[in-house]
């Protein structure tokens, strides 16, 4: 008896780690395209109002009900809902999925059809080590979307800003811009990063400095008077400052443009100016789903890649830079840098 009750045991767990293993990593895309209706209709905000009958749910989003039923109920042991006899609540996980809810448009974004779309050649842009992303979508690069798609371009800069958000508390808790009179955010987009630290830093002055597609495109952007926006390419040239911050920025790009980039930044720098670089660091010791998550991303979209700190170490001692520390206690990780003497 004691052996089967073994037997009965390991059964189960085989049969809980086994199902685990079919659906998250074999049917995850399944969890995924019923996670885009979840965010295309709303349905967090829709039970945030207050609990209701998936019937009375079915009415306002026009669902056949016990469709309605069973996409609410399967997201129930994710965590996502709780359900008292039909009836739908929201919990404190789903809360953050809601309009203006911490990750509602990386969320959004990331199941999205253009998503799915991105990734359907990940087979081949892996056989080829080329990214094929955005010719899934028939353009040559990534940005080139931006230009016909204006919803995609909002959601996406708008995933960014839920990125600032997310990384914001240990920059401003983590880090010093105390000795500095001006920053320059490279690739700023909507300026999260720069507004709060004027906020903080009184004798501070912020740049803002992207593409005119970004500048000039209808996102959220910071207002403050010690604030301005400036448009350009890094590969061409940058606003002279003090310091310097790149905040996921260089794992979008291969060495050699993450060279051009640094070089372009060098060309600017005052004598004692900094470089604040926030980007993931890989631990070969101790490997993060998310980091390695992005590593596939930055890799699809733009031929990018995360980096280990010695892939890191290498590329700015090829730039002409100095590691002056290491921060890991930001998110992500900040490195430091300076220019090396001539």
């Amino acid at each position: 008896m004691q052996s089967l009750n073994i037997l009965e045991k390991e059964s189960l767990e085989n049969w809980d780690e086994s199902w685990d293993l079919i659906m998250t990593l074999a049917g995850g895309h399944i969890t995924s395209k019923l996670f885009n209706v979840l965010m295309k209709y709303s349905i967090c905000d829709i039970i945030n109002e207050s609990p209701k009958h998936y019937k009375d749910i079915a009415i306002i989003i026009n669902f056949n009900e016990f469709s309605c039923y069973r996409l609410l109920r399967y997201f129930v042991p994710f965590g996502l809902f709780k359900e008292n006899d039909g009836v739908f609540s929201i919990t404190d996980k789903s809360k953050r999925l809601i309009l203006g809810g911490s990750v509602h448009s990386q969320c959004k974004k990331m199941s999205s059809i253009e998503y799915f779309k991105l990734f359907e050649s990940i087979p081949d842009s892996l056989l080829q080590n080329k990214n094929l992303g955005p010719s899934s979508l028939g353009y040559s690069g990534f940005w080139d979307i931006f230009k016909d798609n204006q919803d995609f371009k909002l959601l996406f800069t708008e995933g960014m800003r839920e990125y600032s958000n997310l990384s914001l508390p240990t920059i401003l808790n983590k880090t010093d811009f105390s000795s500095f009179n001006s920053v320059v955010d490279v690739g700023g987009a909507h300026g999260w990063v720069v507004g709060k630290l004027v906020e903080k830093y009184q004798n501070l002055n912020g740049i803002i400095f992207d593409l005119d597609v970004v500048i000039n495109s209808p996102i959220n952007k910071i207002q403050h008077p010690r604030v301005q926006y400036v448009s350009g390419s890094f590969f061409e040239s940058v606003p002279s400052a003090d310091c310097y911050v790149l905040k996921f920025i260089l794992h979008d790009w291969a060495d050699e443009k993450c060279l051009e980039i640094l070089k372009t930044i060098s060309k600017s720098m005052k004598e004692n100016s900094k470089i604040y670089i926030f980007d993931s660091i890989i631990d070969p010791a101790n490997y993060k789903k998310e980091i390695l998550f992005l590593d596939m991303c930055v890799f699809q979209f733009f031929n990018g890649k995360e980096r280990t700190i010695n892939q890191w170490r290498q590329l700015y001692d090829t730039a002409g830079f100095n590691i002056d520390s290491i921060n890991y206690e930001t998110k992500p990780e900040l490195v430091i840098l300076s220019k090396k003497n001539k």
